[in-house]
């Protein structure tokens, strides 16, 4: 579930030095098999340095919902295959129910990464299956395999009361490469699942606008450190005083490999020391690039404390959007991860 923090206190100044291209992350030894995947040290994945991976326009919502609000609950699903999220702070009726997950495979995703059964565990409830429509892909954010693909899906609203525990499990064979549950730094076979999240959005006072297409799938992370993939929100109304919240959906975030993360002063990668600005103010990340920061919006968390790599985080970020803004400007700076982001929901009330 996602968890709304707020980080105004000295966050610009903090912003400026935070950065600086002399923040440099510095790295450990040479990669061992597994121990660096999803970073910039791995041996495999793709190196996407010198592409860009920015859109080349305003980012437009591709859903809009008024008189709405949401909630939404995300679960890290490496070696899994199947798991639980939870869903809280939904004001029914439900309105719309959304699914988005994430898959590293060789080349195209198979026919079993694109449905997903979900099951309303408690109060319980009904199931479904549905089948996702593939709405980016990107090159392997450092794992085995050269592509990512991120996937949604619409739930019927009659199989989402709202509140509760929701079951979802990939039921085709071979949709995970292993379904034992060992630690992603010791088992690697394709495909590798990412993690799922469900968006419910429920009856409110706000506007819900979810946007993913031309923003899933760009994974961003090279071999030159550190690296900023920056993009734009297009608000289609203004906000108007109000409060505003925010989400992001990521796939492949971690704090260093499996449970641990290192630091600068013992020359290991400090791989929680990630950034969010959003209108030039930093909502989220590090304040010093020299220690771990556990804040980050790409630290894994949903998946927490294994198989991690999937986050789904929240902001209030109505000081970085006042009365008559139309534009976010979103900057995601990275010291070491590779990732993909997936999708970001904006409520304005």
């Amino acid at each position: 579930m996602a968890v709304y923090t707020n980080h105004i206190f000295a966050a610009v100044a903090a912003g400026a030095v935070l950065l600086a291209p002399c923040a440099v992350r510095a790295q450990g030894e040479a990669a061992q098999s597994g121990k660096s995947f999803g970073t910039i040290n791995s041996p495999v994945g793709t190196d996407i340095g010198g592409q860009s991976v920015a859109p080349t326009s305003a980012l437009s919502p591709a859903d809009t919902y008024k008189n709405a609000q949401y909630s939404s609950g995300g679960i890290g699903l490496r070696n899994l295959g199947t798991g639980t999220l939870h869903i809280s702070g939904v004001v029914t009726p439900v309105k719309a129910a959304f699914l988005y997950w994430a898959v590293i495979t060789n080349n195209a995703a198979t026919s079993a990464d694109k449905s997903v059964k979900l099951t309303q565990t408690f109060p319980a409830g009904k199931s479904e299956t549905v089948t996702g429509t593939l709405i980016g892909t990107g090159a392997s954010p450092c794992w085995p395999g050269n592509t990512i693909s991120v996937f949604k899906a619409a739930v019927p609203v009659g199989d989402v009361s709202g509140n509760g525990s929701y079951q979802v499990a990939f039921t085709g064979s071979g949709a995970s490469g292993s379904t034992k549950g060992e630690d992603p730094w010791l088992a690697d076979k394709l495909p590798l699942l990412e993690g799922v999240s469900l968006v419910v959005v429920g009856s409110g006072t706000g506007t819900v606008y979810l946007f993913d297409s031309g923003l899933a799938g760009k994974t961003f992370g090279n071999h030159s450190n550190p690296e900023q993939f920056s993009y734009t929100l297009s608000l289609p109304t203004a906000t108007n005083g109000g409060q505003v919240l925010f989400e992001s959906i990521g796939a492949d975030g971690q704090i260093g490999s499996s449970r641990t993360a290192g630091n600068v002063a013992n020359d290991q990668p400090d791989l929680a020391a990630k950034a969010l600005q959003i209108n030039g103010a930093v909502a989220s990340g590090p304040f010093s690039a020299d220690y771990i920061d556990f804040d980050s919006d790409w630290n894994g968390n949903a998946g927490a404390p294994l198989p991690r790599l999937w986050d789904d985080v929240g902001h209030d970020i109505t000081a970085f959007a006042p009365d008559g803004t139309k534009s976010l400007p979103m900057t995601i700076t990275t010291y070491g991860d590779c990732l993909t982001p997936v999708a970001n929901l904006v409520a304005v009330y």
